[in-house]
């Protein structure tokens, strides 16, 4: 009976051992794949000349910014959230806001896969805001592109963004490329960017400067406190559709 149970014990330790961490912490920093289209002189060209200078400034504040920021997704099996990792500023005020807006530090962003839910919590006039995205925001199409990151084996994945601003009146088109790892197959992502059948360990837009997160750190299991903490704070909820339709209004207001 005692090698039975011998046996038994020593393959469910196995077992075990061999599965996929179900929490953890994931630390993303922001790299830049591509490089600026113009130059900070060719681009302060379409600016009354009093106002160059200043906008060159705050163009350089904020690209000192990114390589400082760090963002924090923490997953269980059942949800997951995402969010910048608060710092102190290293350029000027107008600077780092751009910064934070440009790689929407300022929200934060949930997916609940017991729910089927996907939020991305934003904050205006002061109020907190849970907007529904559609849980497969992305038609990612899986391609046989593979490479490691860190001791990750990871996959090639892409999708096409496609629609019209109303506010902006313009088509707005951009591709996002992602890597992720079936070594741990949990749907989450920075910035939104999930779906997938793993976790996304590298991210961003196609041919756009300081848009791609990357790994930094991860860390398997979570603290009875950093599980607290995935959960989404209280705040009106509103679908995508008002969100985009509010946000209409406001630019069309500032015009």
């Amino acid at each position: 009976m005692y090698p039975r149970l011998f046996l038994l014990g020593t393959i469910l330790l196995l077992c075990t051992l061999t599965l996929p961490a179900q929490s953890g912490q994931v630390i993303y920093k922001l790299i830049s794949t591509a490089e600026r289209h113009a130059t900070l002189d060719e681009a302060a060209k379409s600016l009354p000349p009093e106002q160059r200078e200043g906008f060159k400034t705050s163009m350089k504040g904020m690209e000192a910014e990114y390589p400082q920021m760090r963002f924090e997704l923490l997953y269980t099996s059942e949800h997951a959230q995402y969010r910048l990792i608060p710092y102190l500023p290293v350029g000027d005020k107008l600077g780092h806001i751009m910064a934070k807006s440009t790689t929407g530090a300022n929200n934060v962003y949930y997916r609940n896969t017991q729910k089927q839910e996907k939020i991305k919590q934003v904050e205006q006039t002061g109020q907190r805001i849970n907007v529904q995205m559609p849980y497969e925001e992305y038609e990612w199409a899986i391609t046989e592109e593979e490479r490691y990151i860190g001791q990750y084996a990871c996959k090639k994945a892409t999708a096409v963004v496609d629609y019209y601003d109303k506010g902006r009146e313009r088509q707005i088109y951009y591709e996002i490329e992602a890597w992720f790892t079936p070594e741990i197959p949990l749907p989450y992502g920075p910035k939104g960017m999930d779906g997938l059948p793993g976790l996304v360990l590298e991210a961003g837009v196609v041919g756009k400067p300081w848009s791609t997160f990357t790994i930094d750190s991860l860390t398997e299991g979570l603290s009875a406190e950093q599980q607290k903490d995935i959960r989404l704070k209280k705040g009106k909820t509103i679908s995508k559709k008002e969100y985009d339709a509010y946000n209409e209004q406001q630019i069309k207001s500032r015009q």
